[in-house]
């Protein structure tokens, strides 16, 4: 029998976002076990990070519904400079914006939730819609699926990609900000049917806070089919690759130490070695890398579309994950983590050496999980680096990855999903 069901995802192509990816392939894998899928998004935005082909990849596949939304923020924002030339303009900013953050709670999408709300109850009449699936953050979708629920008693499962509290961005709130995640927080546990986590560190703090047994742990993924056609070549320069945004609570300092050494003792040159970041990269990062005079070495590069960054990835002859060391990150596992494994080359990791992403680097991959240390830094990039060298550059191929990767692949992680909506389907007709 088909089943029927409704993706909520504000997060979703052509937006190109890193959560953006986990919604995807779901839809994609769900579709081949025999899904009927439906998406409610909100309509294309210019003014965000969009990638047209991420759509490609679910062509045929889903129906996507698109509504309005209304974001005071990022419109606010579009003008805000043109306030702060002047010592009035600088004072009423500061009323407005501290307007919109009363009004932006949980967050400043939270406007689209009557929009979802009314779109998503006309897609559950007409398609017969057997589970609600919302996918978060931005956390405001919560309400809507809090609604959803209490108007039409449908399935109602909830996706976390980041936890609702104690995550990366919760160091900056007020107490109105915790106060409101806090209570969303409550009443996601006591008003969904089940709840999704992608770490094992979220689910054990949920459960063991709210004593309840209906929260999995269900991890992101990389999808296999990503890496079909892409072959093995190389750079022609020895290279290390990081993807995504670099904020300052992603320490760098150890690593450019340690090839600031590796440069100053002659082991490595800016003709065959070169360290490239693409993404939005803060100024403390191009700080440190002034500070070690290593700008011959590193290029700051662009964010690029998702196809570009998996090319990015494989003809890399290593990749960098750097992790934040604050006790909010503990838990966190970044996205481009599986990427980097479906990729099969090493990965050197800068971060805390006990957590739940280094043990998933340490047995997925040719790893160097290095902690902070500039030493175990040194050694792991010299190690490879000299591996690169006892072959022409021409020749250099990527090994056969001896891993077991295919736990995390997004077929796996589809399959995991279905198993859910099996059991959860079930208990509620028992009762």
């Amino acid at each position: 029998m088909t089943k029927r069901v409704l993706v909520i995802a504000y997060v979703f192509p052509p937006i190109a976002y890193a959560g953006t990816h986990r919604t995807l392939r779901l839809c994609k894998y769900l579709s081949r076990l025999g899904y009927e899928l439906h998406v409610l998004s909100i309509k294309v935005q210019k003014d965000l990070h969009n990638d047209f082909d991420l759509l490609d990849k679910i062509k045929n596949v889903v129906t996507i519904h698109r509504t309005h939304t209304i974001d005071v923020w990022r419109f606010y924002n579009k003008y805000k400079r043109r306030f702060l030339k002047t010592k009035t303009g600088k004072l009423l900013d500061r009323i407005i914006s501290f307007l919109i953050e009363m009004l932006s709670q949980p967050d400043h999408m939270n406007l689209w939730v009557p929009f979802a709300v009314t779109t998503a109850k006309k897609i559950i009449k007409r398609h017969s819609i057997e589970i609600v699936y919302t996918t978060s953050p931005p956390h405001s979708q919560l309400i809507t699926g809090l609604v959803l629920k209490k108007m039409t008693n449908i399935v109602w499962i909830a996706d976390l990609r980041d936890p609702i509290l104690f995550n990366i961005g919760s160091a900056n709130w007020n107490r109105i900000d915790t106060a409101a995640n806090r209570l969303l927080e409550k009443l996601t546990m006591s008003g969904t049917d089940a709840v999704v986590t992608n770490t094992k560190a979220a689910k054990d703090e949920l459960e063991c806070k709210y004593n309840q047994s209906q929260v999995y742990c269900v991890h992101n993924s990389f999808d296999i089919d990503d890496f079909d056609d892409l072959g093995n070549q190389k750079y022609a320069k020895f290279t290390i690759a990081h993807m995504g945004t670099v904020y300052g609570f992603r320490n760098s300092e150890a690593f450019f130490d340690a090839i600031s050494e590796l440069n100053q003792k002659g082991e490595i040159s800016p003709e065959g070695f070169e360290v490239r970041f693409y993404g939005i990269c803060d100024n403390i990062l191009r700080a440190t890398i002034e500070q070690y005079n290593l700008w011959n070495y590193v290029k700051i590069l662009p964010l690029v579309p998702h196809r570009q960054a998996l090319e990015v990835m494989v003809k890399s002859h290593m990749l960098l994950l750097l992790k934040g060391f604050s006790s909010s990150g503990l838990g966190q596992i970044p996205g481009k983590l599986f990427e980097y494994v479906g990729s099969g080359n090493p990965i050197l990791y800068v971060g805390p050496e006990i957590c739940e992403a280094a043990e998933i680097i340490k047995e997925t991959a040719k790893s160097y999980v290095a902690g902070n240390n500039k030493n175990m830094i040194k050694n792991a990039i010299n190690a490879e680096y000299q591996e690169y060298r006892k072959v022409r550059e021409n020749q250099y191929v990527k090994s056969m990855n001896k891993y077991p990767i295919e736990r995390y692949s997004s077929l796996n992680m589809a399959r995991r999903i279905s198993t859910l909506f099996d059991s959860v389907n079930s208990k509620k007709l028992r009762n």
